[in-house]
């Protein structure tokens, strides 16, 4: 942007902040204030503040656990495009403490001091907040204060987050920051600098300009809340062109206008992996609900569904199901689950084809992988009896199976399976079938030697254009293939991102590049599929802790729209809320609301809510040195002793592959 050097303007505060329906606005003091939580997670683990005070306050105007800082003075430079909002007031957190006396005047282990919060805001230099403060280090006991003077704690996005001028109030609201090294320090080295940490929201009277970047994205106001938590189950989003559909586990189907304004409901018990997939060609969503045979069809209209109906019950239990976009065929894999040691159950390919379905058999475990074995394994040989499926794993997890449609009218499915040869020796993890539902006989199946990679890892994000494909997981370990005549041609070694921990959802641009949101920094990350070298950035707001749980693809479109599932865990529940985003570049200019209908039978106006607590139980927060006292009245003490046992089985999750991990519904 270009500038010319001018006067700077301080803006006088006088008067309360103008609230506009339909947008996010920060509810100001009577001179403007600041509106920050810090970190929901934080709050919610330590049981929150134990001092309030100097000025702050607790914001009540939403559920939301945020603090009020009142704003003391405001300059804005119009010309450099320079805010500097100068807050006040103290928040400070003790816990662990030794004896029973009043924590404010007590020696504990985490003790935190965050005072007199500063605003900066630039066109082209750093955004941030910096603000006195002083923290107990867990490791050593000493004390950090950034020397006496304020320190910069978080960089801020305001190029990502909303502004208003309302008669003069000027609000900025979700603008997203993530953690400095300077702001880790404060938070004890409790997580890793670059995270994402609360959006911030604050207002004043005055003077005061949008900071614009044209490859930044900004989230529309509307949001959508999955009625299920987004540790939980998987809410799986779908792709309609126009509107997107929303499958939420056990609860039901739910289309949404492109600005994510909720139009219908289905109420139906939506499989925990989110089993669906959307054919374009008849607008219908096919699907299957937990643990069922049948394979139902439903139709989508603009503004709502049709009438639900069976296409075909197979024998087995409905595990993937894949629509191809150029075809028109849709596909679905059933087979029951396998007991350890026992005989396979018998596995079926349903295809639908112009509305009519039919299945036939596929190959056994053995017949797929006995062929390729000499290849895997160096010797011929069998599947040992305790060998998952080809096509299913033996642990009931929550992870999606993908069956993707492929260039070629194929289909490559991720059953998420443990192989093991007879030799007993080591599982083969992420290995990939290719499905042709045209091949006569065998062929309809056949396992992608090259997919193998000889680590113990699992990739359990897995998404494709069609040609390429990444796989990845939470902990930044990635690949990158690359699909021709039904196998892998091309491959990288399995990578790492560094500093890029925490896959979350992923997709692709029209030319190829991969995208993904990072849920450590809670950026959505655009990079090179065959470096991992990163190209560029966007800050989404609630974007970090994505990665807790997959939920499927990004929705990315060419018109430059983003949808992506947030976690928002600010509204004092303790329940990790999935909270559907879109963001969008520039100006966007929502659709036209169309009139609304009552529902059809089935539907339902509105989703059921979660109404029970969710007291979380990640091991991602700060853990409790030994030998000190644990407070009996708090969340987060009854927490923090069971912390450290959880960060050691996330280790050994990573060290070995997770199944048993995920099995105890530890990941």
């Amino acid at each position: 942007m270009k500038k010319v050097r001018g006067a700077v303007i301080a803006a006088s505060v006088a008067a309360s902040v103008m609230v506009v329906p339909g947008m996010p606005v920060a509810l100001a003091a009577e001179n403007g204030a600041l509106l920050w939580g810090i970190r929901a997670s934080f709050n919610n683990y330590v049981g929150g503040p134990v001092l309030v005070g100097e000025g702050a306050t607790e914001d009540k105007s939403t559920s939301a656990q945020r603090f009020s800082f009142p704003l003391e003075n405001v300059n804005f430079d119009r010309d450099e495009v320079r805010l500097e909002a100068q807050f006040k007031g103290t928040v400070k957190y003790k816990q662990y403490c030794q004896g029973n006396e009043d924590k404010l005047k007590a020696n504990c282990d985490l003790d935190l001091t965050f005072s007199n919060p500063k605003v900066v805001l630039d066109d082209d230099k750093d955004s941030y907040i910096e603000a006195t403060v002083n923290s107990r280090q867990y490791l050593t006991g000493t004390y950090y204060n950034g020397g006496g003077k304020p320190v910069r704690v978080v960089n801020l996005y305001p190029q990502s987050g909303t502004f208003r001028n309302a008669d003069g109030t000027i609000n900025w609201s979700e603008i997203p920051a993530t953690l400095t090294e300077q702001g880790n320090m404060m938070m004890s080295e409790f997580y890793n600098v670059g995270e994402g940490m609360d959006p911030v929201d604050f207002s004043y009277q005055g003077d005061g300009a949008d900071i614009t970047d044209p490859n930044a994205l900004r989230a529309h106001p509307t949001s959508w809340d999955s009625p299920v938590p987004y540790d939980s189950a998987v809410t799986r989003i779908f792709d309609l062109g126009k509107n997107v559909l929303a499958s939420a586990a056990g609860k039901g189907i739910y289309l949404l206008s492109e600005d994510l304004r909720q139009l219908a409901a289905f109420e139906t018990n939506a499989s925990k992996r989110g089993t669906g997939a959307y054919d374009a060609k008849t607008s219908t969503f096919y699907y299957a609900e937990e643990g069922s045979k049948e394979l139902k069809a439903l139709p989508i209209t603009e503004d709502g569904f049709g009438e639900a109906k069976t296409v075909y019950e197979a024998n087995g239990e409905i595990l993937a199901t894949g629509a191809h976009p150029k075809t028109g065929k849709v596909v679905a894999i059933a087979q029951d689950a396998k007991a350890p040691g026992q005989v396979e159950p018998f596995a079926q390919l349903i295809t639908v084809s112009g509305g009519e379905a039919e299945a036939r058999a596929l190959p056994t475990s053995e017949g797929l992988y006995k062929p390729v074995s000499k290849e895997l394994t160096e010797v011929e040989q069998g599947l040992h009896a305790y060998s998952d499926s080809a096509y299913r794993s033996s642990f009931d997890l929550n992870n999606i199976r993908e069956l993707m449609p492929m260039d070629d009218g194929t289909f490559v499915y991720a059953s998420r399976a443990d192989i093991t040869f007879a030799d007993g020796g080591s599982s083969y993890k992420n290995m990939l079938i290719s499905i042709d539902p045209t091949a006569k006989g065998a062929d309809v199946a056949k396992v992608m030697p090259g997919s193998y990679t000889p680590t113990h890892k699992q990739l359990d994000a897995v998404t494709t254009n069609g040609s390429r494909i990444i796989r990845a997981n939470a902990f930044g370990d990635i690949q990158s293939l690359v699909y021709a005549d039904r196998d892998i041609k091309q491959k990288t070694k399995v990578g790492f991102m560094e500093g890029y921990k925490g896959w979350g959802l992923g997709g692709f641009e029209a030319d190829g590049t991969p995208v993904v949101i990072n849920g450590q920094t809670g950026k959505l990350v655009w990079f090179d599929p065959e470096t991992f070298e990163v190209k560029r950035e966007a800050a989404v707001p609630n974007g970090r802790e994505v990665s807790n749980l997959h939920h499927g693809d990004l929705i990315v479109r060419e018109k430059g729209l983003y949808y992506t599932p947030t976690v928002d865990e600010s509204r004092g529940d303790y329940i990790e809320h999935y909270s559907l985003r879109m963001l969008h570049k520039g100006d966007y200019t929502p659709p036209t609301p169309s009139r609304p209908r009552p529902p059809k039978p089935g539907e339902t106006e509105q989703p059921e809510q979660p109404n029970e607590p969710n007291q979380p139980d990640r091991p991602e927060d700060p853990k409790k040195p030994e030998g000190s006292t644990l407070p009996g009245k708090t969340i987060g003490a009854i927490i923090g002793g069971l912390v450290g046992g959880l960060a050691v089985l996330a280790a050994l999750f990573h060290v070995f592959g997770g199944p048993l991990m995920k099995q105890l519904g530890l990941r």
